[in-house]
């Protein structure tokens, strides 16, 4: 066949004859140039006529196809077409391209604020003893759907347990790294909720109790002057409901201080007739008297998440702290723990006797040499003063103290205080720890708070 036309520069059906190929006639085509052809076409000889010259663009011819004129526009609709479809293939790429990637993520809501129902996952720290994190529990225990209540009485006279051993050592993933707050960055504070008013039932004392806590925390700040760390001080005054709180911005792991919660949350349980206390008692007393973490973590799955929430809310903790059903998942503000522990003494957890029965074995508490933040002594006569300390010393990352727990004369001229003192430090030497200044200093304001209540109760007695 022959080419009988061109249209683009493509050849065309010619005839039943077949095509000519276009190589000749397409030597030259391009964007805009002219397309001339060497030939043309006879039908009856179905052949080119040699030696005729070449007719110029556009070019006419005879034969079998008749007349045809290729006109003057399309040589500028060329060039046109053919960028048209260069960009529609180019538009067909992007978007199969764009079909075929997985595009950008969606957005990821920001974490819940913290509750004291809530869980959350920024510290996976161990406790007091070295120990291993123990696995997300396979199911969670219930209370049963129709408890008979059977109040249980606590036993008389608890019985220590000295020959507890320590649990294996930890491997939690390492807390991000902290940067030490300079003096006055984060200023103590003294709260009360009458500030400079006296209250009736309310000791005298308490109207002028703000400026003393304003030299306690002066004399705290002086004390950890250049500790290699992060710290802060809670101290709250039951008689006055006010609290002395130094560095009150800080927040960390609790270790297993954080244990008290679980423990009140299973006394709770058993008060109110939903657990046999026979399935807690040795348990209660290892964690109180050598907080081993396979004691806590056994107790643990007799509670649920709702029983340990209602602590937290009962104790009033602030959303920046929370401690989950597990209690390796937890965090704290010293203010806040030492909330726990005032909710304790005040008997807003427990009835008399469960709060008696687990006070007292908070003072038998057995700290291992040199581990200790506040010592399991208190030093004085006359005081009743427990505490459930905690601490984590892992390889590779900062080491955590905390003491936390109350104290009370045994007169029960004062209701009593409680505090908690939470560290994270680099650099310390456990043995010879710096932060160890600071708890003559509370105990010394603790005497003093006492000794004016005493002072003042006198003074009525005479009138």
């Amino acid at each position: 066949m022959g080419v009988v036309g061109l249209r683009g520069g493509v050849g065309e059906q010619g005839s039943h004859h077949g095509t000519r190929s276009a190589a000749t006639a397409g030597a030259r085509l391009g964007f805009g140039e002219p397309l001339r052809l060497t030939g043309r076409w006879d039908p009856a000889l179905n052949a080119e006529k040699p030696g005729e010259a070449a007719c110029p663009w556009p070019c006419e011819r005879g034969g079998y196809s008749g007349r045809m004129r290729l006109r003057p526009s399309i040589r500028t609709f060329l060039p046109a077409g053919l960028a048209l479809v260069l960009g529609l293939v180019a538009a067909l790429f992007f978007l199969l391209d764009e079909a075929s990637s997985p595009g950008e993520p969606e957005p990821i809501a920001p974490a819940a604020t913290p509750t004291a129902t809530t869980s959350a996952t920024t510290a996976t720290a161990t406790a007091t003893e070295a120990v291993t994190p123990a696995p997300t529990p396979t199911a969670t225990p219930t209370a049963t759907d129709t408890p008979v209540p059977t109040p249980t009485t606590p036993p008389a006279t608890p019985s220590p347990s000295p020959t507890a051993t320590s649990s294996p050592a930890p491997t939690a993933t390492p807390s991000p790294s902290r940067t030490p707050v300079a003096r006055g960055a984060d200023p103590g504070r003294v709260e009360t909720p009458e500030s400079g008013e006296s209250r009736e039932g309310r000791p005298e004392r308490c109207t002028s109790v703000a400026g003393r806590g304003a030299a306690l925390i002066e004399a705290v700040e002086d004390a950890m002057t250049e500790y290699q760390g992060v710290w802060g001080l809670a101290l709250i005054d039951l008689d006055c409901d006010s609290a002395i709180i130094v560095r009150p911005q800080h927040s960390q792991y609790p270790a297993s201080a954080g244990k008290v919660v679980i423990l009140t949350a299973a006394l709770r349980a058993v008060q109110d007739g939903l657990l046999d206390f026979a399935a807690i008692e040795e348990n209660v007393e290892l964690v109180l008297h050598h907080s081993l973490d396979k004691s806590t973590d056994e107790i643990a799955e007799l509670v649920t998440p709702e029983q340990v929430g209602a602590v937290m809310t009962q104790a009033g903790v602030s959303w920046y702290s929370y401690l989950e059903w597990s209690w390796r998942h937890a965090w704290f503000r010293p203010h806040d723990l030492a909330l726990v522990w005032a909710s304790i003494l005040r008997g807003e957890q427990l009835d008399e006797a469960w709060t008696a029965h687990l006070l007292q074995l908070a003072s038998e508490v057995v700290l291992p040499q040199g581990m200790e933040t506040f010592p399991a002594d208190f030093g004085a006569e006359g005081y009743q003063y427990g505490q459930k300390a905690g601490y984590w010393t892992p390889e590779d990352d900062t080491d955590h103290f905390v003491g936390a727990g109350y104290v009370f004369p045994e007169d029960r001229t004062s209701a009593g205080f409680t505090f908690a003192f939470l560290l994270e430090s680099w650099e310390e030497e456990v043995e010879e720890p710096k932060r160890r200044a600071v708890f003559p200093l509370v105990r010394d304001f603790v005497l003093g708070e006492v000794e004016l209540s005493r002072q003042e109760q006198a003074a009525v007695a005479e009138r």
